[in-house]
Formats: C-alpha cells, sequence, structure tokens
C-alpha cells in the first residue's frame, strides 16, 4: 500500500521500496539494503543517487563506507512544494513568451486581427507593463473609478508607477461623480467629465490600434486584448466621440 502512495506522487517503485526500507530499519548500508529488498547492489546505489536529488535520503561517510540516512517523511511534501512552485514559475515564462511570440510574423499577419485573453492578476499586470507605453495618445476608461474595483485598482497602481510627466499624454476619462477624485489622483493627466455609467463592468484601453478590456471574474482579473485596426477607429471615434477629443 505505501509503495502505490508512493508511486502516486513521483517515486518508481524502486524508489518506493528503498526508500520505506530505510524507514523500517533506520540508517544503512547500500548492500544491507540491497539485500533486505532483494534488488542488485549496483542498482540499489543508482537508486539511492535519484533518492538523494530527490532531497529524501543523504548520507554519512563511515569508517566502513556510507551509510544512507532517511529524511522524515514531511520532506515528501516540501518537495511537492517545490515542484508546485517551479510549475508555476514554469507557467509564468510560458505566458511571457506567448505574449512575446504573437508580435513574431510576416506583416500581413501582424496586421491582421488578433484577440488574446490573459487570465489572471499577474497575467494581467505583466500585459499592462508590457503594452502601455507613452509614444502616441493613451485613452483610460476608468469605468469602476471609486467602486473599489479589483481591475480598476490594479491598472490605478500601474498608471502611477510611470514617471508624472508621461502622463501627460493620457486621456483618463471617469463617471462624473469621481471627477475631483480623480483629477487629485491623476493631477498632471487629463481627466475629462462624461456620464458615464458602470455598466461597462471593467475598465478599457485605447492605444493606437490596440484596444485592452478588463473585467473582474469573481475574485480574479481577466483581460481582453484586440489588435485591430477597424474596430479601435469605431471605439475612439464612435464610442468615447462623447468623452474625448483626439
Amino acid at each position: 500500500m505505501y509503495v502505490e502512495s508512493l508511486m502516486q506522487i513521483g517515486f518508481t517503485e524502486k524508489e518506493a521500496q528503498i526508500y520505506l526500507m530505510l524507514l523500517r530499519i533506520g540508517p544503512a548500508p547500500a548492500s544491507l539494503l540491497a539485500k533486505r529488498v532483494g534488488m542488485k547492489r549496483v542498482t540499489t546505489y543508482s537508486v539511492l543517487e535519484s533518492l538523494s536529488e530527490r532531497g529524501v535520503v543523504s548520507f554519512e561517510e563511515m569508517k566502513n563506507g556510507r551509510r544512507y540516512v532517511p529524511h522524515d517523511p514531511e520532506c515528501l511534501l516540501y518537495g511537492i512544494e517545490k515542484q508546485y512552485s517551479e510549475v508555476q514559475f514554469k507557467m509564468e515564462v510560458a505566458k511571457s513568451c506567448i505574449n512575446q511570440l504573437q508580435n513574431v510574423g510576416t506583416e500581413s499577419v501582424s496586421s491582421s486581427r488578433k484577440t488574446i485573453l490573459h487570465y489572471g492578476k499577474k497575467a494581467v499586470q505583466r500585459l499592462l507593463e508590457e503594452k502601455i507605453h507613452f509614444n502616441e495618445k493613451l485613452f483610460v476608461v476608468f469605468a469602476g473609478f471609486g467602486n473599489k474595483s479589483s481591475s480598476t485598482e490594479l491598472l490605478q497602481q500601474i498608471l502611477l508607477q510611470f514617471e508624472k510627466n508621461s502622463l501627460k499624454k493620457t486621456s483618463i476619462i471617469v463617471p462624473e461623480k469621481f471627477f475631483e477624485r480623480a483629477g487629485q489622483t491623476f493631477k498632471l493627466s487629463l481627466c475629462l467629465k462624461g456620464d458615464l455609467s458602470n455598466s461597462m463592468s471593467g475598465d478599457l484601453l485605447l492605444q493606437g490600434d490596440r484596444l485592452i478590456f478588463l473585467s473582474n471574474k469573481e475574485t480574479s482579473i481577466h483581460a481582453m486584448q484586440m489588435d485591430d485596426v477597424l474596430y479601435s477607429r469605431f471605439v475612439r471615434d464612435v464610442l468615447l466621440t462623447p468623452f474625448i477629443s483626439s
């Protein structure tokens, strides 16, 4: 039963047998372990080396040779936590690579419509940090300003990280009742009044031909990135006309 349980968390059958035997009899040389589990000594050494790399077994140098020492079973949890952290790191790196690779391709491909979804606060934060720049006009529609929306708070934090001079190229649009507060927060930006409702249930960024819509999904934040000339022009020239002047 114990062997099968260890195999379910990544041990091989031989690794599980050796580790369990060490737990039963305590520190022991490879020769004794090989005899107890009925395994060739060469194979036993190879398995012990693998267990050492896992961090569940160590060894002591004795006068008559090495003696292998099992670690407390709690170390199994540490190993899984380490693997989980490594997977999380690889996931973040993979997402970053995907975002960068989206921009690789021929001119005809890059000019076509692209819609990319980003899930979770870290992914959305990285998207904003990578995609927002100030060499052209940036329009920010804070539909949820003043309502303590998590997407609004994240977007506000990102904008305030930039140099204040950069905000001069930013038009920030907020619901009229929060106009004064927005003016205090973004002192050097152009805050425009408007009868803006919160029906969007999110926040919108428009820069050039890129449109990013942030929304709150339960406890997480999602972002939809759309690179489309016609759609971005429609949003700017039609939907936002009452609030902005190009």
